[in-house]
């Protein structure tokens, strides 16, 4: 019997789901098939990926302990994880106090990762098939005579795949990469703890960015005695909304149903279709908003004072946020929803994507009232409007236009908190770049790279889809919208996984393989 081999370019979370959710298809759906299974990772550890990474506590979850799983079937699994294996993270964590509700240090869901990892390299083990980690960064795609695909690294190793998912995870951008050689620059604020060590704390910081990754460093820099002066600067100036009381929410007409049942019907979903059905939810779920007219939704869009902003927020989210449950079950159909929305629509929405974001990405009090000291005091600043960064002597000077008029300001140190760009043409990843170079792949206009909406498969400048390249998460944000959630991206990795097992595992009494994948088996020790 040959071994299939899958190569996973990814070692973080979305990989961690997508590997259980072959293992568990393969004991219960298919009789036999062995796989090969090769996890290439360029950080050092398998499974945190950049959100989750080794890191200091201040960084955040924003969703409960008891909510949060990389596993579709498995609800409460972190949660459960944490209260039968104390011995596992307690001495790490000691300030953790375990509750359902409690926003717990990214750094020890990753370290659940980590675990997650081990127990998949066991499981497979049992199972009659082979993880092997591969510490080493992916950078180029090319085809095989017999149709496999090779996937070459860094390192100049070689893997011979019959079918290879990109799960490549959170990225930097090189928007800003005539200043990456300059002293003071970081290209992302991940790890914090190296920002932290690196920065003096006098000095003059400027955080590109508003949402979570710029809230991240503004806690970790002040956390550890930062005093100096710290400025955000993003577009909008939007901040996240603070999270409410709220707990989960079920929602009845936001449901994968209807809006298959309106496709069937209508062949798309129109953007005020969205709109009167978001409200029709929050209405059910208590929240009455007295308007059902886009125009009138749009003047919402317009910050006001940060400090005056997060007060109210903050007063707010002492109780339950209907909105917040609302939108947080659109998790649920919000991939359905914008595969059928018609392009015309998209780009009428287009303008306000960050800030449904701002709205949707909430963070906990705990955290806004930091970000609110820090603002109130003086230290924390955010100006909004289109900036220019250039390197001046002994710092950086950013040029803000912004209603008409344009400010200077110096900076010591600069910081990109602006997450994955979803252009993915100013993405800092070598293997995309390459498949971009080659035709392999193609840019979408709303993020990342085109892929089957069905499948996930990999769409290329020919027009075709290439089923032996799957993709996951950020760079399928064009297709699928809203990819950073990881509820959405375990989803994804489990319809995947089904997809990849039928295609490449004989069902139970079928001895032959696909004809399109030959069975050749790869060489061991490559």
């Amino acid at each position: 019997m040959f071994d299939n081999v899958i190569t996973v370019v990814g070692g973080g979370a979305s990989s961690v789901s997508l590997i259980d959710a072959l293992f568990e298809g393969l004991a219960k759906e298919h009789g036999y098939g062995a796989l090969t299974i090769f996890m290439v990772e360029k950080r050092s550890h398998f499974g945190r990926g950049l959100a989750y990474s080794e890191d200091i506590p201040t960084n955040l979850l924003n969703t409960q302990a008891a909510f949060i799983t990389p596993f579709s079937n498995k609800p409460g699994h972190f949660y459960q994880w944490l209260q039968d294996h104390r011995d596992y993270w307690e001495d790490d964590f000691p300030n953790v106090a375990l509750r359902p509700d409690a926003y717990l240090p990214r750094p020890l869901f990753g370290l659940y990762l980590s675990h997650m990892v081990q127990a998949l390299g066991n499981r497979a083990v049992e199972l009659g098939c082979r993880l092997i980690l591969v510490n080493d960064e992916a950078n180029r795609i090319s085809f095989a005579h017999d149709s496999r695909v090779v996937v070459s690294t860094k390192g100049n190793l070689s893997f011979a795949s019959d079918h290879v998912v990109l799960s490549c995870g959170n990225g930097s951008s090189m928007e800003y990469q005539h200043l990456v050689n300059f002293k003071g620059f970081f290209p992302t604020p991940y790890p914090i703890k190296r920002i932290v060590r690196v920065i003096p704390p006098q000095s003059r910081v400027a955080i590109i960015g508003s949402r979570l990754s710029a809230i991240d460093a503004v806690l970790g820099l002040t956390a550890r005695g930062h005093t100096g002066p710290i400025t955000l600067h993003s577009r909008t100036g939007a901040l996240p909304s603070v999270r409410g009381t709220q707990g989960r929410y079920t929602p009845k007409y936001l449901t994968p149903d209807r809006v298959k049942t309106h496709i069937s019907r209508h062949g798309v979903v129109r953007l005020d279709d969205c709109i009167t059905w978001i409200l029709e939810e929050m209405a059910a779920a208590g929240e009455i908003v007295p308007t059902t007219q886009i125009t009138n939704l749009i003047s919402k869009c317009i910050q006001i004072p940060p400090l005056n902003y997060l007060r109210k927020e903050i007063e707010a989210a002492c109780l339950p946020r209907p909105w917040q449950a609302v939108l947080y079950s659109t998790n649920s159909i919000i991939d359905l929803v914008w595969t059928a929305m018609p392009e015309e629509d998209k780009r009428r929405f287009w303008p306000y994507f960050s800030w449904w974001m701002a709205y949707r990405v909430s963070i906990p009090v705990i955290n806004a009232s930091k970000i609110a000291t820090l603002l109130d005091s003086g230290q924390l600043k955010v100006i909004p409007g289109e900036l220019y960064a250039e390197p001046v002597e002994d710092g950086f000077t950013i040029s803000v236009l912004h209603s008409g008029e344009t400010n200077r300001y110096n900076y010591d140190a600069m910081i990109v908190a602006t997450g994955t760009p979803r252009n993915v043409h100013v993405l800092d990843n070598p293997l995309v770049q390459n498949m971009l170079e080659q035709g392999i792949a193609i840019g979408d206009d709303f993020g990342g790279i085109k892929v089957s909406s069905s499948t996930g498969g990999l769409l290329g400048s020919t027009g075709n889809v290439d089923e032996r390249i799957t993709v996951l998460g950020e760079l399928t944000s064009g297709t699928f919208f809203f990819t950073s959630a990881l509820e959405i991206n375990a989803r994804h990795a489990a319809d995947r996984a089904r997809e990849i097992l039928n295609r490449l595992v004989p069902s139970p009494g079928t001895l032959s393989a696909p004809s399109n994948y030959p069975p050749r088996r790869i060489v061991d020790g490559l």
